[in-house]
């Protein structure tokens, strides 16, 4: 006699299925548990400041793509570039249902930062969704100030 679990996803949302076999066979009147799964809005984040710019916050929606509550929501920031430190992320909530989402807030923090491209990817984690680590690439580009034009004084000796 035996159980197994195993996930899958129809079309939406991810459900258990329940596989007995054994004397007893399967409880026939249980339903199927569902299994959360994290959906965003956006997917990616690509963002731009000047050199030694103010800080720059961006957010992402965060809700449950399938049935039940998407639990302890955790992130952590893995940089792909040299520079380091210059993106930290928080949450306005651990928690997120299909209708009561939770918000991934991103600040950039671009003091020191050398003009041009840098990348990060943020993991999105979950104790209880099937979908995690989820990873949330970012892209940030530093632009310089334009050149400005100096005006020749002609010497008058």
């Amino acid at each position: 006699m035996g159980l197994y679990i195993l996930a899958r996803r129809s079309t939406r949302p991810w459900y258990a299925l329940m596989v007995c076999w054994g004397v007893l066979g399967c409880n026939e009147s249980q339903a199927p548990t569902p299994i959360a799964a994290v959906a965003l809005s956006p997917r990616r984040l690509t963002l731009e400041v000047p050199l030694d710019g103010p800080l720059l916050q961006a957010s992402i929606s965060i809700v449950n793509g399938a049935e039940g509550t998407v639990e302890d929501l955790r992130a952590t920031v893995h940089y792909d570039s040299t520079a380091s430190n210059w993106l930290q992320v928080s949450f306005s909530t651990s928690t997120a249902t299909r209708t009561a989402g939770a918000t991934l807030f991103a600040t950039v923090f671009p003091a020191g930062l050398a003009a041009g491209s840098h990348t990060a990817t943020i993991f999105l984690t979950s104790s209880n969704a099937a979908n995690t680590p989820y990873q949330i690439p970012v892209s940030l580009t530093v632009t310089a100030p334009a050149p400005t034009r100096g005006t020749l004084m002609r010497d008058t000796l």
